[in-house]
């Protein structure tokens, strides 16, 4: 036992951090003395003799006692002595007079105060304390301080392994090695195994919990999971066991509905969980439907029948099925004679229920077939008058019916209602805007301009599905009015010059030279006409030299930029930046670069629905194509067959639908392919 004075020691806790001041001495040894925490100060006072070297108090200035400490003793030597010591009513402790390095860790705080791991280093020489400390232990009120980190502390970056209190004990290894033993031979299917391995754990000092491998504590979470659903399966084992031990003795054949019941439960036990269940208990089963099979066997009589029957609910519902059908076999199974014991008013209320359950299960299996024929909705791409006969369907239910029906399933009716009608009321904007421009019929005059301008107004006004739902044909009938529009308001200007003060002789010399100019264009036209057919040849030539289906995925769009380029020199046009920009994003508007898309809609022109890469009703009976777009840029039959080149016939082979696109947009839009690529059908 070391020898000493009282000496006061305090710890702070409020953040988890241990404020103490400390003053003594100059040149003391650095070992024995350093800061303990960003708030700690080191003063040297070699003018006096500490008499009180530590104090303990809480943040209102009060004494804290019944602080047990740990103490590390090291002499000059380096020898070092472990031992306890705690907080007297003062908070003072029995001060050491033997000269040396005295190291305070806190091993247990007193009821009220957390726990702290930093240490308190005090220096004595002479016999007496050279320092003095004064250290804050903060009252708990109510706050889990458990967590508490210690600090970093330049004491252990010094002293190291010399502080005994810092190393783990054979004590704290036995018991982590202990915990991982437990945890190593936990075995989930049996789940007490792992709830010890636990607790012996959970038993653990922190200091002790560090030597437990972070593999086995891992091992031990994975385990008690897989104990849970053991734990699950012996929980459903015991409570049939269970019911079984506690079920009243066979006395009555109204004890069967409910024994088939805990038998059906015994049965749907795996053979894991049944093996739990001792064999008095099976036995214990076994003869109770032995009684229940025996009370059928010789008390099968009128008066057993009645009562069961009688004992029916008033209100039967499809969960009273098994039994109405139990009962019915319950009768039949008696003799001619012993049915006569059955009033008719009991009979009458058997046939009632089974009378009730027929009703019941015709309106499940028409709420089912309606079922069935909505989910058949779920996947989308069917007709308007499917969905509208399913609706009708379903408001033919009662509302018993309906009941029987889930909610998701009534979403998805719901859903395809408000998509049917969105459409219908699509098909009917679609359709007056394909009569407006009906109505436009041959643009002969600047009177119809006006007309024209309402006619791509009321286009520019539908939404983008609607637009996708207007034919080429029809675009094309409006591109060509404005064209024509464009055409006459040119030749007016033309005209109205002309009648601007001409003079005759001037209009005849003027004639004259157009006359001349009109030859020239001629035989210009003639040669271009000559050149224009070796170069369409040429280009046919150069298209048929490959047939390859190209391999780009859909929404791929850049990936077509070099059958684009192609598709461009095949019809002899220069591959420029704008021409390449204009057919990919008029890829990317009609099929998003899937080279095997058909449109899939009900069309309005035709009125077929299109499922998958089938037409179905694509041609008339005199083989007209309909107004249906094919492949990648969305090319109609018989437009396709119109421009396709020459060993280029698959209409779903991108580059064919390139080539045959292209060289339709050329001849109808000029080389400079406008119209392409702004967002809309060409």
């Amino acid at each position: 036992m070391i020898k000493g004075k009282t000496i006061l020691a305090a710890v702070a806790l409020g953040t988890g951090l241990l404020g103490v001041q400390l003053a003594g001495p100059e040149n003391l040894d650095p070992r024995n003395w350093m800061a303990l925490s960003a708030q700690t100060q080191v003063v040297t006072n070699t003018d006096q003799n500490i008499t009180q070297a530590l104090v303990a108090k809480d943040q209102d200035g009060n004494p804290v006692s019944n602080v047990i400490l740990n103490v590390n003793y090291i002499d000059h030597e380096g020898n070092e002595t472990v031992y306890q010591t705690s907080t007297a009513q003062d908070g003072s402790i029995t001060a050491p007079d033997e000269d040396g390095t005295y190291i305070y860790t806190i091993s247990k705080p007193p009821s009220g105060y957390s726990n702290t791991t930093a240490k308190v280093i005090l220096k004595v020489e002479g016999g007496k304390a050279l320092t003095s400390q004064e250290v804050k232990l903060v009252k708990n009120e109510g706050m889990d301080r458990s967590d508490a980190k210690q600090n970093e502390n330049p004491a252990d970056l010094l002293l190291g392994d010399k502080i005994v209190a810092d190393k783990a004990t054979e004590s704290d290894q036995k018991a982590a090695d202990n915990a991982a033993d437990l945890i190593a031979k936990a075995d989930a299917e049996d789940p007490d195994t792992v709830d010890a391995a636990r607790a012996a754990l959970n038993a653990l000092t922190a200091p002790q919990k560090k030597l437990v491998d972070t593999t086995s504590v891992n091992s031990l979470t994975e385990k008690e999971e897989k104990a849970k659903t053991v734990r699950k399966g012996i929980a459903e084992a015991d409570d049939v066991a269970q019911k079984i031990s506690k079920f009243p003795e066979i006395t009555k054949l109204e004890q069967a509905y409910e024994l088939e019941k805990l038998s059906a439960s015994y049965d749907a036990l795996t053979e894991s969980q049944k093996s739990r269940i001792g064999d008095d208990v099976k036995a214990q089963l076994e003869s109770m439907n032995s009684k229940i099979q025996k009370l059928r066997e010789e008390r099968a009589d009128a008066g057993l029948t009645s009562d069961a029957i009688n004992e029916l609910p008033q209100e039967i519902t499809l969960d009273q099925a098994s039994q109405v059908q139990a009962l019915r076999k319950q009768y039949d199974a008696l003799t001619d004679e012993m049915k006569k014991e059955v009033s008719k008013v009991t009979l009458k209320r058997l046939t009632d229920a089974e009378a009730k359950i027929k009703s019941l299960e015709e309106q499940k299996k028409a709420a089912d077939d309606v079922s069935s024929k909505i989910e058949a909705l779920r996947s989308g791409g069917v007709e308007v008058s499917q969905v509208e006969s399913v609706k009708a369907s379903y408001d033919t239910l009662s509302d018993e019916q309906r009941a029987m029906i889930s909610d998701d399933t009534k979403n998805v009716l719901n859903t395809a209602v408000s998509q049917a009608e969105q459409y219908k009321k699509n098909q009917e904007v679609v359709e007056a805007f394909k009569n407006q421009i009906q109505s436009l019929g041959t643009i002969t005059s600047l009177k119809q301009k006006q007309s024209v301008s309402d006619a791509r107004d009321a286009y520019n006004a539908l939404t983008q599905g609607q637009q996708a739902m207007v034919s080429n044909e029809v675009y094309a009938k409006l591109q060509r009015a404005e064209d024509k529009i464009n055409e006459l308001s040119a030749q007016a200007s033309v005209n109205e010059a002309a009648d601007e003060g001409v003079e005759t002789a001037k209009a005849a010399v003027q004639a004259q030279d157009e006359a001349d100019r009109a030859e020239e264009a001629r035989l210009a036209a003639e040669k271009k006409a000559q050149e224009e057919k070796a170069k369409e040849a040429e280009v046919q030539a150069a298209a048929s030299s490959s047939s390859e289906k190209p391999n780009v995925l859909p929404y791929d769009i850049e990936g077509w930029r070099p059958w684009v380029i192609k598709a461009l020199k095949a019809n002899g046009l220069e591959p420029t930046e704008d021409r390449i920009g204009r057919v990919l994003r008029q890829i990317n508007t009609e099929s998003e670069g899937d080279q095997n898309i058909v449109q899939f809609i009900k069309d309005s022109n035709s009125g077929w629905i299109l499922s998958g890469y089938h037409c179905e009703g694509c041609a008339t009976a005199d083989g007209e194509s309909k107004n249906i777009g094919h492949g990648l840029m969305q090319t109609i039959i018989t437009t396709f067959d119109a421009y396709k080149f020459e060993g280029h016939d698959d209409i779903f082979n991108g580059y064919d639908n390139l080539l045959a696109a292209i060289n339709y947009a050329k001849h109808a839009y000029g080389d400079d392919l406008s119209y392409l690529g702004e967002g809309h059908g060409f």
